[in-house]
């Protein structure tokens, strides 16, 4: 089987298409004192072609998603709304596979916690080598 790589999109060529499926949510970095975000940490999400949005742990919450621009420089945020506390998250990378069957999205939140949602299995990061000569 031949091995896939992960190539980072530009975030002009991101849309809506790209975060529909079901995502698994690590921390990869969290500020002490940071506080309540509205989104549990450690869960399963997901991202459905209509704006709805779950989020599994412990119990299902149910909400909504989109993503939004900046005015100024385009920047991508995802904006997750489960009613309580709604969630917008500074899109700072998103890798897809060669065959678009997995992908990773790293998010920064306001209070400096980074979050990393995977899709789709395994993500291999480790950049195509050329063969020994």
């Amino acid at each position: 089987m031949e091995e896939e790589y992960f190539y980072t999109l530009k975030f002009a060529d991101l849309t809506p298409e790209h975060f529909v499926g079901e995502w698994e949510v690590a921390v990869l970095n969290r500020p002490p004192g940071a506080g309540e975000i509205g989104l549990p940490l450690v869960a399963r999400d997901y991202f459905h072609a209509d704006g709805s949005f779950a989020t599994v742990t412990d119990k299902r919450q149910e909400g909504t998603w989109c993503v939004i621009r900046d005015e100024m420089l385009q920047r991508p945020y995802l904006a997750i709304d489960l009613g309580a506390t709604p969630v917008k998250a500074l899109i700072t990378r998103f890798q897809q596979s060669s065959s678009a069957t997995a992908a990773q999205l790293h998010l920064y939140l306001l209070d400096g916690t980074e979050l990393v949602l995977d899709k789709g299995g395994p993500v291999s990061l480790s950049p195509p080598t050329s063969p020994a000569r």
